[in-house]
């Protein structure tokens, strides 16, 4: 082969070479343009994923939010009210009656210091530590309770309404805690307790709504109770 011949050969070598590197890289770049389509489509099932994902989570959120606004309304319903005629109870360390008497009796809805520093008066509510809800009237002894006609009161033996139902009356109601066997100063108390009383309370509380507990009442105070008003 001559020079001449050589030269010809190597630069036909070269060419065929640079042939071949094109084509790959040709190839090579359509396979890259093939690709990004199928990139953006995942991409975009993956966003449509999202959104579909975010509007669960949206529409999960919204209906926790009103879940939790139906908790607490519930539980404002429950809460203790203010007491006013027609739905209120008093609830007292002393026995019960239409004037106070030092040591033993409360008034009914009065406001003289035995009575404030014995006893709670109340509006509808769910009261489920009692203890709490009334250290007056336990801090003495839990010996008298009274209530409006329209208003119902429950007490039960534990905590958290649970336990046995000690008592369940509607009002006008008024109990008291006289022992079976009673001294003078009992006797006494009794004899006021189902006397006429003073306007209103005569009205409000006549003698055919006051009544002796059959049990020793100084338990109850260590239970809960509910206060309701009646339609």
């Amino acid at each position: 082969m001559t020079p001449c011949q050589i030269k010809i050969f190597i630069i036909f070598q070269w060419a065929v070479s640079a042939c071949n590197s094109s084509s790959f890289s040709g190839d090579s770049s359509k396979n890259k343009k093939e690709e990004i389509p199928l990139g953006s489509k995942d991409s975009d099932n993956e966003g449509a994923d999202a959104e579909k994902n975010k509007e669960i989570t949206s529409s999960e959120s919204e209906s926790e939010s009103e879940s939790e606004k139906q908790e607490n309304a519930s539980e404002t319903k429950r809460m203790p009210q203010k007491p006013r005629k027609g739905c209120q109870a008093f609830f007292s360390g002393c026995l019960l009656g239409d004037r106070p008497v030092p040591g033993y009796i409360a008034q009914i809805y009065g406001s003289d210091s035995q009575t404030n520093q014995t006893s709670e008066w109340v509006g509808e509510g769910d009261y489920p530590l009692a203890l709490n809800a009334f250290p007056k009237a336990n801090q003495t002894t839990f010996d008298g309770i009274a209530f409006d006609k329209g208003t119902r009161v429950t007490i039960y033996s534990n905590s958290h309404f649970t336990g046995q139902v000690l008592f369940d009356q509607k009002g006008p109601f008024v109990i008291s805690n006289f022992p079976p066997q009673m001294d003078f100063n009992h006797q006494e108390a009794y004899r006021l307790y189902m006397g006429r009383w003073k306007e209103p309370l005569q009205s409000f509380f006549p003698v055919s709504v006051r009544h002796r507990s059959l049990s020793n009442m100084h338990a109850w105070g260590y239970g809960s109770l509910k206060v309701t008003c009646l339609p």
